[in-house]
């Protein structure tokens, strides 16, 4: 079997009983890719995959979905045929029981993977009119979306400029107020919740220059544990008194500012059945960020999965509601990798986010 850069494997597989490592693993007899499933032995990143690792209910079929060809790729730089599948119920305690795994139903979903949309734009300008004592110009876009397995779609439009539209041939009004081009980029989500880009550079009579562009990158953001605990920070003072000594700093001094939220914004969910520190803090915490300036948070980290999914769906939701960016996670590969953009001073911004941190701890 030779996959290609898309191919996505879906195994189905029941844990009756934990061993130290059930796992699946596939080999072209040089390389081989290990996904654990369950298991109590915490692993080597080096040798497995393990993100899908105490999921699972036991005695329950569930499917797993395994992007081998991305994560082929991303381990051995190339492609290469699969020759060997590897069925993996590893344990050395010999003063205990093995566990027991049943495997079943390898299939590969490749042929049924939704097709992203691919989007066109194009653009007229009108004259430069002066309107309240400001020069201005009109743009008039047109879309062009084609996709073959969707009919709807939702439309996201940034201006470059800070304003955005959700029409699908909108028009809209430039400043003639900087020196450089505007970039627009056009998001179309389909029915399967795939998303495309187009992009085009629009070119206004020059102004004065509010460049430069500056970004803020910090570390780890953190709002519970001992900050929500009896007499912490948060229930005496509040949530932004932790954001107010970096308030000129994160809040004032830069255009866009960056951080890794590194814990959730929930109180849904449940413990993440493998381990032993989990976080998560009020959904209200959510204000803080607001008040402290953030506009763009990573949750690509070792804690976006602590409460399992419905914790960080509640967390994504809450950012989108009040209009922070997110990138980082996601309910598969493909929402994870999606980038977060965000446009100031007439320049749009991809922000990816990753981790080499699993979560198993």
């Amino acid at each position: 079997f030779l996959p290609d850069s898309t191919t996505i494997l879906q195994v189905f597989a029941r844990v009756d009983s934990l061993s130290e490592i059930q796992a699946i693993g596939f080999s072209d007899g040089n390389h081989t890719l290990r996904y654990s499933i369950a298991g109590s032995e915490m692993l080597d990143i080096e040798e497995w995959i393990p993100v899908y690792q105490g999921t699972g209910e036991t005695r329950i079929w569930k499917p797993y979905e395994l992007p081998i060809g991305d994560d082929w790729v991303a381990w051995y730089d190339s492609l290469s045929a699969i020759t060997e599948i590897q069925f993996i119920n590893d344990n050395d305690d010999t003063s205990r029981a093995p566990g027991s795994i049943h495997f079943s139903m390898i299939l590969d979903l490749s042929p049924d993977l939704p097709i992203p949309p691919t989007v066109y734009i194009d653009y007229s300008l009108g004259e430069i009119r002066l309107e309240n004592n400001q020069e201005m110009v009109a743009a008039s876009f047109t879309s062009t979306v084609v996709d073959s397995d969707s009919y709807n779609f939702i439309f996201q439009w940034e201006f470059g400029d800070g304003n955005s539209s959700n029409e699908i041939h909108p028009s809209h009004d430039y400043v003639v107020e900087d020196d450089h081009d505007y970039t627009v980029i056009l998001t179309v989500e389909d029915e399967t919740g795939q998303q495309g880009w187009g992009t085009a550079m629009i070119q206004i009579d020059e102004g004065e220059s509010s460049f430069p562009l500056t970004l803020n990158f910090v570390g780890d953001i953190m709002m519970g544990r001992r900050f929500e605990g009896e007499g912490g920070i948060i229930p005496t003072l509040g949530v932004n008194a932790l954001f107010e000594p970096t308030y000129e700093i994160l809040g004032q001094a830069a255009d866009v500012t960056v951080v890794n939220l590194e814990i959730l914004l929930s109180d849904q969910g449940y413990p993440h059945p493998t381990k032993s520190i989990v976080f998560r803090c009020a959904p209200s915490n959510v204000g803080g960020l607001l008040y402290g300036g953030i506009d763009v948070v990573s949750l690509a980290n070792n804690h976006i999965m602590d409460y399992m999914e419905p914790a960080m769906i509640q967390t994504q939701n809450l950012l989108n509601e009040v209009g922070i960016h997110h990138s980082g996670a996601g309910m598969d590969s493909y929402e994870a990798y999606l980038p977060a953009m965000i446009s100031r001073k007439g320049q749009t911004i991809a922000f990816l986010s990753s981790s080499d941190r699993t979560g198993q701890y």
